[in-house]
């Protein structure tokens, strides 16, 4: 491997090392891809299966199995050796795909997504950790920044694609696109990876995995909750939802393998509101990747090659943001943490507003790339300034929390839009017409004012998370 002074891109990619890069990507890209694939291929899934009510479960069974796996993902590693476990992982993941895209109801088709979830997570995991062990020094933060950019890509590629191939053959075949990467993947990891790197001793401790699983749980119930038909079924479940949260907070707090730093999930410390920020905003705009492509089929009238461009948008706006704040000074952060909450709060309520009053794809596309703005210009910010704040100790706990509470994020909001849109009768939508149509958009209210209100909650936390810091700002001038 070729030690190089600022490696460019060029030559990560093409250069001596380049299929450590492209396993790395590929690991990356395809659990982006498949996360936001579902977007496009669950409307037309759930109407052929009559499972409307259940749309919104494809995201939240693939994300909370995700966690679980990208949880255990360091330790399985370290038990097994990066070259098994990654090519058992790969296989786990093409039969998921495979009864994915031979499902002949909805139970199996979730199956098929948990086992991509899990696999995928693992994957996610693992192919951070080889980072380190597969590049020289100076070309490591490059080979973060092209993850960050793969990811990105990935999940507006993974929308375009199923979007196209849903239209022109079929949603199974949407799903079984994975084939060829998967193929790929499991070439680059005989050739990059060698299987000298196993029996290597577990350390001490606990991944933290039943803590994990009881945040899943916790999604679960949502989406559960949401197929209730009585008030009190209904009630119950949330409460038992909000239980399993709040247990797996409980239980972490006493661990010694902690998952989260201390001070977490209070109203108290500076990294307790950067992780607030840090689940809520996802959970605000989950509404928007579930149901959006669903309405601009289902109230837009458009195609599934339509509604997979709109599923990208989001995607593309965050990392365009993402990009372009880079040059944002650095006196400046605090502008942009409170900025682009506020940005995702507006545009999730007006994305609703245009869609119960079913308005045109022009402004509906413009909402939907600002509310990845409003990600964008705010996240890596976000990431800097929880870091920052938590006990020199605990700065690692801080950093792998912020990605593990965007998925947990992702997985909560999607439970909640499902129970949103069903309350609002999306649930009841089988046949077509105009007053069915209107009945669905004013649907789309329920999801869309109940994820701005979420991600206005997450602005609060961030304006908090601002004014907490600004002692640290002046004491250590960080992300100012």
């Amino acid at each position: 491997m070729a030690d190089v002074h600022r490696p460019s891109w060029n030559w990560l990619l093409f250069g001596p090392n380049w299929r450590s890069s492209w396993l790395i990507c590929l690991g990356v890209g395809l659990h982006a891809m498949n996360w936001f694939m579902a977007v496009t291929v669950m409307p037309t899934v759930a109407k052929e299966m009559d499972a409307v009510p259940l749309i919104s479960w494809a995201t939240t069974v693939f994300l909370v199995c995700s966690i679980i796996g990208g949880a255990s993902g360091g330790r399985l590693k370290i038990r097994y050796g990066a070259r098994r476990l990654l090519t058992a992982c790969t296989f786990v993941f093409l039969a998921g795909t495979l009864l994915a895209a031979a499902a002949s109801d909805m139970p199996m088709l979730l199956v098929g997504r948990a086992l991509q979830g899990a696999s995928e997570g693992i994957i996610l995991a693992v192919s951070y950790a080889l980072v380190r062990e597969l590049f020289a020094a100076t070309a490591i933060p490059r080979a973060f920044g092209l993850l960050a950019v793969v990811y990105a890509v990935g999940a507006a590629f993974g929308p375009l694609a199923a979007g196209v191939l849903v239209e022109l053959a079929g949603w199974r075949i949407a799903f079984l696109m994975n084939l060829p990467f998967a193929a790929v993947y499991l070439w680059l990891l005989s050739r990059v990876l060698t299987s000298a790197d196993t029996s290597q001793t577990e350390p001490a401790g606990t991944f933290g995995g039943g803590r994990l699983a009881l945040i899943g749980t916790a999604a679960i119930g949502v989406c559960l909750a949401s197929l209730a038909e009585t008030a009190l079924h209904i009630v119950t479940l949330l409460v038992a939802a909000a239980f399993c949260f709040a247990a797996s907070i409980a239980l972490d707090r006493r661990s010694l393998h902690r998952l989260f730093p201390s001070g977490s999930f209070t109203l108290s410390t500076p990294v307790a509101f950067g992780l607030w920020v840090a689940l809520l905003l996802p959970a605000a705009s989950a509404g928007v990747h579930v149901y959006a492509p669903y309405l601009i089929q289902e109230v837009g009238g458009n195609s599934a090659i339509v509604a997979g461009y709109f599923g990208a948008l989001t995607a593309i706006g965050w990392s365009t943001a993402a990009i372009l704040v880079t040059r944002v000074p650095q006196h400046r952060a605090s502008v942009a943490l409170l900025v682009g909450p506020a940005i995702v709060a507006a545009t999730v309520l007006a994305t609703g507003w245009l869609f119960s009053d079913r308005a045109g794809v022009v402004p509906l596309a413009v909402c939907l790339m600002l509310v990845g703005i409003g990600f964008g210009t705010c996240w890596a910010f976000l990431a800097q300034r929880t870091q920052a704040a938590a006990e020199v100790a605990e700065r690692d706990l801080a950093a792998g929390a912020t990605p593990t509470l965007q998925s947990a994020g992702g997985a909560l909001g999607a439970a909640i839009a499902g129970l949103l849109a069903n309350l609002g009768g999306l649930g009841d939508y089988h046949a077509s017409g105009a007053e069915t149509t209107q009945a669905v958009a004013d649907a789309a209210w329920w999801v869309f004012s109940g994820g701005a209100a979420v991600a206005a909650l997450a602005t609060l936390a961030s304006l908090a998370l601002v004014i907490s810091t600004r002692d640290l700002v002046l004491a250590e001038g960080v992300a100012e």
